[in-house]
């Protein structure tokens, strides 16, 4: 009964921290692409500087698609972080139903162990 409870929280805080690491890849796969696409954006910010008096359609529309790519870039960190800090308040919370249930198991286990001592004699 509770050992198969614990058992069972202890498996989903295992899956839940299974899913945290992952999105935590994830989140460090979003911040290596955000940095390159910064690095990307100032070396072409770098070359349009030698040529903008010919390029000013060209300069704007670089700066459009670099604001677009920016905000969906930054969108998606922020969805990936509050995922991240849901599932973490959901093993939080596991983590500390587990630790009553195990309690509750110690304590059930004591009573038996008074009661049987109680019985013998």
């Amino acid at each position: 009964g509770l050992d198969k409870k614990v058992a069972g929280l202890d498996k989903k805080v295992t899956g839940l921290d299974k899913k945290v690491a992952g999105l935590d890849k994830k989140v460090a796969g979003l911040d290596k692409k955000f940095n390159r696409f910064e690095s990307e954006t100032a070396r072409r910010f770098d070359d349009l500087e030698l040529k903008i008096h010919g390029f000013k359609d060209e300069i704007l529309s670089v700066v459009d698609a670099t604001r677009k790519e920016y905000d969906e870039t930054r969108q998606e960190r922020i969805v990936m972080g509050a995922v991240q800090d849901r599932q973490q308040k959901e093993i939080e919370t596991l983590k500390e139903s587990a630790s009553e249930q195990k309690q509750l198991l110690e304590s059930l286990d004591a009573r038996v162990t008074e009661l049987e001592m109680n019985k013998a004699a």
